[in-house]
């Protein structure tokens, strides 16, 4: 058909998106999305699109969207994310929404609302036609994808209900009614949940974001939460299992929250991946990744330009462009810090560019390797100050990657290595809570041994220190952190043994929860590692109770396994207890002396 004529055509059928209901008589397929050299024009080609009698439409907010629903159809082929150029219309997105029944989804995304009236449609056999040239151009906007966690009163209010038992005792997910609120006020609502070939697949309207994840005990588990998202059915929580044992289970957590728990014995094994399209997020062990289903994923993208720009003295922004819609899993990494982003679908850059980027306090470079499976992809490590936070967004488009950086204020210890230092040390369980046990072999005795010799080393070096317990009495969670604000110390240390059903685990890790907490949990650790010989599993941002609820730098002390035969044997040593005490307490030493 010739252009001219096309456009004609188009100008008589004009028809204003408005909300109504779609019927098809007979199943449409859709073949092919595609827009023209000009991005003035979207073609949608298949077989029965005649049955079309009108359209159902909805519109969103945060970014502005217009959403199309094609029931009893199907899309032959992957989902498709078409970009316009110079047009307020930024991008339109064609995906399989279900298969029972069989619904075709379009989502327009817009500057504003008005552009989105303005989109002109006309139908014909086996094809629908929109025309966008009408429109003024758009700048190209982001939205937020990842946040390192805050510690600022909205995030303590989500988890207040905390307050009145351990975080050890707590449901994985609770079941939580959705809110009786219009759903546009959500950055993202969630209408398929998807398990298959191990991996959970969460897709809806909207756009996706992701806390950064932390993890609980007792069951070890690594939690996700997504915020400012709900659900548009009820039936869930959602309950899966992955090949390897570890259970999955996926509710709304709290009215505005939606949870997703891994219980796992290692929460690094699980990665997240964020589809352009922003409407779609993956969580799968990271042998098992695989994003052939997201759009844009079988197509190789070049960084174009990199950018470093100094905010201020506290700030740093970094901004990453492709030649084409990225996929990308970003992860905080601590000991020592750094971000790591993976562009599952984007090249490395050429070395010269890196070296070339301008130096700021928050930015000293980048170490850039390939990923695994993903030759053609590209990894990327920042390392960051102890006190930076980390925020990334992506344009509406997935083309353009930002990364903030910013050096947040962190509560400082006003404190001198002398006989006015204190320290509060909390031998854990104790009493009725024997804690985890082996062959008659308590949690609670090891503690309790450690924690006696590291008041010994302690108080050599000049340090005041207050014990939660220094018996087999038992002491409730809140009593220790009562304890230890009333006494107000320099530092908290709660030494515990860790369990594993797996035999084999073993090693040394040390959590913290608050970011004053994190530098001392990084010298303990460390003391840890260079005097005993056991795995190093690193530090861990967790919300234990004792180390979320006090009010000073704060860590647990997972000492090592008493499920592995080899480590709980090495664990009831005179040995092995003394050179662990004498660990901890020169770490703690160390802290106090910065």
């Amino acid at each position: 058909m010739p252009k001219r004529i096309l456009y004609f055509l188009i100008l008589l059928f004009i028809f204003v998106f408005s909300v109504s209901s779609v019927f098809a008589q007979d199943g449409m397929v859709i073949k092919n999305v595609i827009s023209d050299d000009a991005g003035k024009l979207i073609l949608i080609n298949g077989t029965n699109l005649n049955h079309i009698e009108s359209t159902k439409l909805f519109k969103l907010s945060n970014p502005d969207r217009a959403v199309l629903d094609l029931p009893d159809s199907v899309l032959i082929g992957n989902k498709k994310s078409i970009d316009i150029t110079d047009s307020a219309i930024s991008n339109v997105k064609v995906s399989q929404f279900s298969t029972s029944p069989n619904v075709v989804r379009l989502v327009f995304t817009a500057s504003n609302k008005e552009s989105l009236n303005q989109v002109k449609f006309i139908k014909s056999e086996n094809s629908v036609i929109l025309k966008l040239d009408s429109v003024e151009s758009q700048k190209n906007e982001i939205t937020p994808v990842y946040h390192d966690r805050d510690f600022d009163s909205k995030t303590e209010t989500e988890l207040s209900h905390l307050d009145n038992k351990s975080a050890a005792n707590l449901k994985n997910v609770k079941p939580c009614p959705i809110p009786a609120v219009d759903v546009n006020e959500f950055d993202l609502v969630l209408n398929a949940v998807k398990f298959r070939n191990n991996h959970l697949t969460m897709s809806g309207t909207g756009t996706v974001a992701l806390k950064e994840p932390f993890t609980l005990q007792s069951p070890s588990r690594v939690i996700f939460d997504l915020p400012n998202a709900t659900f548009s059915y009820r039936n869930i929580p959602l309950a899966f299992t992955f090949s390897n044992g570890d259970a999955i289970k996926i509710g709304q957590f709290n009215p505005y929250t939606v949870r997703v728990v891994v219980t796992t014995s290692n929460p690094d094994n699980y990665k997240t991946i964020i589809s352009p399209d922003l409407q779609t997020l993956i969580i799968a062990p990271k042998d098992k990744i695989n994003i052939s289903e997201l759009p844009n994923s079988n197509i190789s993208s070049q960084i174009q330009k990199i950018d470093v720009r100094k905010v201020n003295a506290e700030t740093t922004v970094i901004t990453l462009k492709a030649t084409s819609p990225i996929i990308h899993h970003v992860k905080r990494l601590y000991y020592p810090d750094r971000f790591r982003i993976e562009l599952f679908n984007v090249n490395a850059p050429n070395k010269n560019i890196i070296t070339s980027l301008p130096k700021t306090g928050q930015f000293q470079g980048i170490g850039i390797n390939y990923i695994e499976k993903y030759p053609t992809g590209s990894s990327w490590t920042f390392p960051v100050n102890n006190n930076t936070k980390v925020d990334s967004s992506l344009s509406f488009d997935g083309k353009l990657l930002e990364l903030v950086f910013t050096d947040v204020p962190v509560k400082q210890v006003n404190s001198v290595l002398s006989s006015k230092g204190k320290v509060v040390i909390d031998a854990g369980h104790g009493g009725s809570e024997p804690g985890a046990q082996r062959e008659n072999i308590f949690e609670k005795d090891i503690t309790l041994a450690v924690a006696k010799k590291v008041k010994n080393y302690l108080n050599q070096a000049g340090i005041n220190v207050v014990m939660t317990r220094s018996d087999d009495s038992t002491v409730s969670l809140k009593q220790r952190t009562v304890i230890t604000n009333d006494e107000n110390p320099e530092a908290f240390v709660s030494i515990h043994v860790n369990s594993c059903n797996a035999p084999t685990a073993a090693g040394l890790e040390t959590h913290w929860y608050t970011p004053q907490s994190k530098k001392l949990a990084q010298v303990v650790q460390k003391s840890l590692i260079s005097s005993i010989n056991s795995p190093d599993r690193g530090i861990m941002n967790s919300m234990f109770y004792v180390i979320h609820h006090t009010e000073v730098p704060a860590v647990l002390v997972e000492i090592g396994f008493i499920s592995n035969d080899s480590e709980r044997n090495q664990l009831l040593t005179p040995e092995r207890q003394e050179s662990t005490a004498r660990a901890i307490a020169e770490g703690i030493i160390e802290f106090l002396k910065q």
